[in-house]
């Protein structure tokens, strides 16, 4: 470790005064971290029940994995480290996930979403082989 002056001594005196070295609760509310098929599952599940994938920001545990997707694509697309990667991003544009909401007015995606009845399809491709869509573009993953 690195060298402190914070002594045994001085923690001891820091203590009888009180000290609380930890002032960060433990939120019971907390979302279970769980690996991102499952919360890939539960966003499919949401846009079963809901029409969509615009999960809002406070939808319980699923909005906040939401919201990360997005960063996560975003840090990607600039070319900065990231948890999101080509297979990810694919599977969720095949699916219609929303990369960015504009503002606070998530209803026109979602209206605009809805009106896309039909089944997804896989984004059109240009002759440098990447994938172009509205949401996303990237380099197609090597197993496709």
């Amino acid at each position: 470790g690195r060298y402190s002056n914070l002594t045994d001594e001085r923690i001891r005196l820091l203590e009888e005064l009180g000290m609380a070295w930890s002032v960060l609760k433990q939120c019971k509310d907390r979302a279970e971290r769980l690996p991102w098929s499952t919360r890939f599952e539960q966003l499919l599940q949401f846009k079963k029940e809901h029409g969509h994938t615009v999960v809002p920001q406070h939808y319980p545990e699923l909005g906040n994995w939401v919201h990360q997707q997005r960063t996560h694509y975003k840090l990607m697309r600039k070319g900065r480290d990231s948890l999101m990667n080509h297979t990810k991003a694919l599977q969720l544009a095949e699916i219609g996930f929303v990369f960015e909401v504009k503002g606070r007015k998530p209803k026109a995606a979602i209206k605009e979403q809805q009106l896309q009845n039909s089944p997804p399809k896989l984004p059109p491709f240009n002759n440098t082989g990447e994938c172009w869509t509205d949401a996303v573009n990237f380099p197609l993953p090597d197993m496709i």
